[in-house]
This record gives C-alpha cells, sequence and structure tokens, in this order.
C-alpha cells in the first residue's frame, strides 16, 4: 500500500512552461526576471569584461596597464558584492536596483562622451584619466545593484512549483542576452566607433531604472505567498480588508 504522504507527492503539480504561459503571476514573474537578465546584459558588463584592454587602449589611458586594472576591477566588484549583501534588506531590492541602474548609465555615458570627444579630434590627453575612473566606478555601482539584485530577485519572485524551470528561463535568457549584447557591441564599434556602443547600453542602463521603478516589485520583508499576490495585484487589497 502507498502511505499517504507517498500518494500526496506523487499527486503534487508540478510546475511546466504552461503555467508560466497561462497564470498571469507566474508570467509576470518570467517577464521581470527576463527583462533583468537582458538589463544586466544591456549594461554591458561582459562587454567590459572582455574587451577592458581594448577599450582603455583606444581611451589611450596611461595612468594604469591592463593587468592591473582588471585586478582593480575584480576587486572593486568583490568589495560591491559584499557591501550589497548588508544593505540589501535595509534598503530594499528595488531602491538598490534603480539606484545601481542610474549610477551605472552615467558611467557608461561618460565613457561614451569621451570617446566621442576624442574621435571629434579634440586633445584629451590631460583628461585620459577619465576612462579607467568611470570603468572603476561603474564595476561597483553597477554590482552593488543591477549585477546582485536580479540574483536575489530570481530565487524570491517564483512560486515554488515552477522555480525551477522559471530560473532555467532565466538563465537561458542571460546566456543568449550575453551573445546578442556583444554582437552589438563589435558592429556598432565596426561601423560608428566606440562611443555609440556605450551610449545604447548606456539609455539600456537608464531604461533598467524606469521599469524597475514601474514593473519590480519590492520583495524585501514579503513572504512567497505575498509576493504572489502583488503579482496578481491583490496584496493592498488584502492587507485592506484585514486593516477594516
Amino acid at each position: 500500500m502507498i502511505s499517504p504522504k507517498l500518494w500526496k507527492g506523487k499527486n503534487r503539480k508540478k510546475g511546466r512552461l504552461y503555467d508560466i504561459l497561462t497564470v498571469k503571476s507566474n508570467f509576470k514573474a518570467m517577464t521581470i526576471m527576463a527583462v533583468l537578465n537582458s538589463a544586466q546584459q544591456l549594461s554591458s558588463i561582459n562587454v567590459i569584461l572582455m574587451n577592458m584592454h581594448t577599450i582603455l587602449e583606444a581611451a589611450g589611458s596611461i595612468y594604469i596597464d591592463s593587468s592591473t586594472s582588471a585586478i582593480i576591477f575584480a576587486v572593486l566588484m568583490l568589495i560591491a558584492v559584499l557591501v550589497a549583501s548588508i544593505i540589501i534588506d535595509k534598503f530594499g531590492r528595488k531602491k538598490l536596483l534603480i539606484t545601481s541602474s542610474i549610477l551605472t548609465g552615467l558611467c557608461l555615458a561618460t565613457i561614451g562622451i569621451y570617446f566621442n570627444v576624442k574621435n571629434i579630434g579634440y586633445n584629451v590627453g590631460s583628461i585620459s584619466w577619465v576612462p579607467i575612473v568611470s570603468v572603476m566606478i561603474y564595476a561597483f555601482v553597477f554590482k552593488i545593484g543591477l549585477g546582485m539584485v536580479p540574483i536575489v530577485i530570481t530565487a524570491e519572485i517564483f512560486a515554488s512549483r515552477i522555480k525551477a524551470i522559471g530560473m532555467t528561463l532565466a538563465d537561458a535568457v542571460y546566456v543568449l542576452m550575453a551573445i546578442f549584447a556583444i554582437q552589438i557591441y563589435q558592429l556598432l564599434l565596426r561601423w560608428y566607433g566606440m562611443h555609440v556602443p556605450f551610449y545604447v547600453f548606456s539609455c539600456c542602463s537608464f531604461l533598467s531604472a524606469v521599469f524597475a521603478a514601474t514593473f519590480v516589485p519590492e520583495t524585501k520583508g514579503k513572504t512567497l505567498d505575498e509576493i504572489q499576490l502583488v503579482l496578481k495585484g491583490q496584496y493592498m487589497s488584502k492587507k485592506n480588508s484585514e486593516a477594516g
């Protein structure tokens, strides 16, 4: 005879791709994670990691060599992770994500403006420190929010029975967008010059802030059930009814 516990396990519904497409809260969670994972890549993280030497060389930076800059970049990202782990529950996921996206966009815009001015023909020797400083600030401000928060939200936003398939799809989007971002960088660099891809990535970062402010729910201090109610648009009405 099958034990009640085993029978319950056999009959428990498992998450399917169909559930993500047809259930409103699941579809919204998947959309949010797809956009956030895309935002990570379209904020040029892998582009900078893979092309840092080329970018700094093209900038004419004479203050630091590429090997040292890569080490400093990695150290700053590590520090950002440690800081984020301390403050993420204090300030909340949403605020950290919005702030990080805006600051990331400003760093990328600064790099784009530098290359634009350089391509026009101005002598940028006296400000050749700008790209390296911008890249290092980028490492910290990106990782503290835009690079870290989507990972946390991924673990919190999906309902239990679709968490595995949801996280798998989110990872697939991340990989595909990484390839897309690198290809876009190469094409824009070849067609228009170094400044244009950084302008594009900067705009994507600012749009990420807008998306986070508009659509990403704050998951700080909420249970999984409460997060699901938020995704369904029922959380506030439930709280109001309980208060009444």
